[in-house]
């Protein structure tokens, strides 16, 4: 396979989650559909639950043309948002998958850290009922929601912990003053 960015030959890496194309020219790594979905939750499991589908909503995309081809079809491929983190990525219309330059990978995996790290308890809260409904309406499947719901739910409680120590320190001695 071709690097879409310099067109050197890719080497496959073999990772537990994904088996991955990267250039050892550039740099840049291709990703097959779902595989960088795989590996954004493996390498932060805090983030799961921050769904990002980049061909959901086709028609609602704010993209621009690349000027890379796909290394599968051949065909350019757009430039979108990944989510909201800033960064851009290049994706096949053809949903063959995602090409992300050096760098972009451990960008995306920073900007998720931050946005759960800035949510404040109010947020959670929110996300919480939002994963409730998901879960009841699951499109994915129960398994899978349920566990998003879960890290919502347990960041909610860390986060009401962060936002409220006298009431944090007042259930710690609770607890350790309760009969086991």
């Amino acid at each position: 396979m071709k690097c879409p960015n310099c067109q050197h030959a890719m080497n496959i890496v073999e990772d537990p989650v994904a088996r991955l194309e990267v250039c050892p020219n550039c740099g840049g790594t291709w990703f097959d559909q779902g595989e960088l979905e795989r590996m954004k939750d493996a390498e932060l499991p805090d983030a799961q639950w921050l769904d990002v589908n980049l061909w959901k909503d086709v028609d609602a995309l704010k993209y621009t043309w690349s000027e890379r081809p796909c290394p599968i079809c051949s065909k350019l491929m757009a430039q979108v948002e990944y989510g909201e983190t800033g960064v851009k990525v290049d994706i096949c219309v053809e949903h063959h998958g995602v090409y992300l330059d050096k760098g972009e990978f451990e960008a995306i995996l920073s900007a998720l850290e931050e946005e759960i790290s800035t949510m404040d308890s109010s947020d959670y809260l929110n996300k919480t009922v939002h994963e409730g409904r998901e879960l009841i309406n699951s499109p994915e499947g129960r398994q899978s929601e349920w566990k998003d719901f879960k890290t919502v739910f347990r960041l909610l409680g860390d986060r009401v912990m962060v936002e409220n120590p006298t009431f944090a320190r007042a259930l710690a001695a609770f607890a350790l003053g309760s009969p086991k």
